[in-house]
């Protein structure tokens, strides 16, 4: 089994699972990544529109999943959606470090489930050798979306929503942390991009929560909420 420091063991239907304090899924099965929500060229849109934020987030975005293919063996990454975040972010610079990190991971094969705002950037360039595919996809024993589906015959993998939960400590204290998001009919994946905010999930009975929390994912035993925050998911 792949030894993964903080890792924490899941079954979604008949399929073993290992949720990574990195954002990330991992089939060991067949050495398959699953990611959500990298949002490549975020930063660069905000700075389209006259917004001042600092460069460099698609770089650590994609140095991030670089250390997760290696330390994982990963023969595969499978994108849940939303690997560009708009057509006024595809600068050069984005463009080009895209490129490099799929020339260093040439044999990679890469998956991408359009998301929402895959539809409006557009496809990513021919040369990267991403394969594309609409949602609902179907992948061995999993359904992938990008979004969550309110109802599904068989267990789904989704991002879109970058969940989120929101903790209490001593003396009122609270923080709101990312999230892996077990439902009865699939689990929603934590939002990978490094410029990409959270939204309190909606949690119901019977559901599981697994934190991210520092260099670990713990399951969270939360209370139940009615409604979900999304202060600026970027969804």
């Amino acid at each position: 089994m792949t030894d993964v420091p903080g890792a924490c063991a899941v079954e979604l239907g008949d399929t073993p699972l290992l949720l990574l304090p990195g954002r990330v899924a991992f089939r060991e099965g067949d050495r398959t990544l699953f990611v959500a929500d990298l949002h490549v060229g975020k930063a660069a849109t905000f700075r389209s529109h006259g917004v001042s934020v600092p460069p460099g987030t698609t770089g650590e975005t994609l140095d991030r999943l670089a250390d997760l293919v290696a330390a994982t063996g990963s023969r595969r990454v499978v994108i849940l959606g939303d690997l560009l975040h708009a057509a006024e972010g595809r600068h050069p610079r984005t463009e080009a470090r895209l490129a490099a990190w799929r020339a260093v991971h040439v044999d990679l094969r890469v998956d991408l489930i359009r998301g929402n705002h895959d539809h409006t950037a557009g496809d990513p360039d021919v040369t990267l050798g991403i394969d594309v595919h609409d949602a609902p996809h179907l992948d061995g024993d999993l359904t992938l979306f990008h979004q969550p589906p309110s109802a599904h015959a068989h267990p789904w993998l989704a991002g879109h929503v970058h969940p989120a939960v929101r903790l209490a400590g001593a003396g009122r204290q609270r923080l709101t942390i990312p999230c892996f998001h077990l439902t009865a009919g699939g689990m929603v994946l934590p939002a990978f991009g490094a410029f990409t905010g959270l939204a309190t999930v909606r949690i119901a009975p019977g559901d599981r929560v697994f934190a991210i929390a520092g260099e670990a994912v713990v399951e969270a035993a939360v209370g139940l909420r009615t409604s979900a925050e999304d202060p600026e998911s970027g969804r």
